[in-house]
């Protein structure tokens, strides 16, 4: 029975067939000889098509783990040999998971990050179906530039899925294929010498929302199923006490006493209180965890739900 979760690692590599590169090194290496007119150079389009393309013929291999072990996803490219497969992808080597929701991985596939580069694409994989697909990035624009971890996937009850990047833009780009909704980051997001940076992101698949978590200052909320231009951002601070100044933000690293997630479809926080205090020896730390009340998201609040010293943690181990 596969487990109700999974933890996966986030590299995903992508490898030879093993029967084919054993029958490769078998026959040693290969020699090629060319003369006459050189083959043309494939446009940008044509190259883009060929790796996605690429990408879908090649085949998943998960080697699932109950948590917390950690549960791997390797990709087996497509034969060489296979002629109906263009092997422009063949020089990537692996992928990233940019976002997870359910059933769905969504990958950056080679280099293309929100951004930062149009190279690549992303490659959505569907657990329960066992089978891929392609989404092209949105085309690079010195006009934007991403926040962090931007990119953001959520499954639909039909199968669909939305997948979504947050973008900073300075003047207008176009999207491509993308729906462009375009918003203003609210001021309790943006107040006077802060850049709000995406540390995390993710769907709360109960309520249709996209989260993206600044883990030094709060949440920022976007419910996906809403129609029209307007993304109708909405800001929720951390709980009382945890957000940094602005002036501290660049000596901390948030990922190791700061947490955001959504667990069973609520939105969670947790905090490792006195992790920064310098005196405050490491089995005095409180693993603190809250609830975001989203009933009303215009007035979301936190509700604190425990308190453990990791001193009493560490002497119950095993127990």
């Amino acid at each position: 029975m596969a487990p109700a979760c999974v933890l996966f690692d986030r590299y995903v590599p992508f490898l030879d067939d093993p029967v084919v590169a054993i029958a490769a090194a078998r026959e040693g290496p290969a020699t090629t000889m060319s003369g006459g007119a050189r083959a043309a150079v494939p446009s940008r389009e044509a190259m883009s098509e060929g790796i996605a393309a690429y990408l879908r013929a090649m085949k998943h291999d998960p080697q699932v783990a109950e948590p917390p072990m950690v549960t791997y996803l390797s990709m087996v490219r497509p034969s060489p040999s296979d002629s109906s497969v263009p092997q422009y992808g063949r020089q990537l080597h692996s992928g990233i998971v940019a976002s997870a929701d359910k059933n769905l991985l969504v990958l950056y596939a080679g280099p293309y990050r929100p951004g930062n580069s149009s190279q690549g694409c992303y490659l959505v994989y569907d657990a329960n179906a066992g089978s891929s697909s392609t989404v092209p990035g949105i085309p690079f624009s010195a006009s934007y530039c991403s926040p962090g971890r931007g990119t953001v996937i959520t499954a639909a009850a039909d199968g669909s899925f939305v997948l979504a990047e947050l973008l900073v833009s300075f003047r207008p780009a176009p999207a491509g294929a993308w729906v462009h909704k375009s918003g203003r980051l609210l001021v309790e997001a943006c107040p006077p010498a802060h850049i709000f940076k995406a540390h995390m992101s993710f769907a709360v698949g109960s309520r249709s929302l996209l989260c993206w978590v600044d883990l030094l200052y709060g949440l920022l909320l976007c419910d996906a199923a809403v129609d029209g231009d307007d993304p109708g951002f909405r800001f929720v601070p951390l709980p009382d006490g945890h957000a940094i100044e602005t002036d501290r933000r660049r000596q901390f690293r948030p990922e190791e006493f700061h947490s955001v997630g959504c667990v069973a479809g609520a939105v969670r926080f947790a905090a490792m209180d006195g992790y920064l205090r310098r005196r405050v020896p490491g089995d005095q730390v409180t693993l603190t965890t809250w609830t975001l009340d989203m009933r009303d998201l215009a007035r979301a609040s936190w509700t604190k739900d425990t308190e453990l010293c990791l001193g009493d943690l560490w002497e119950d181990k095993g127990q």
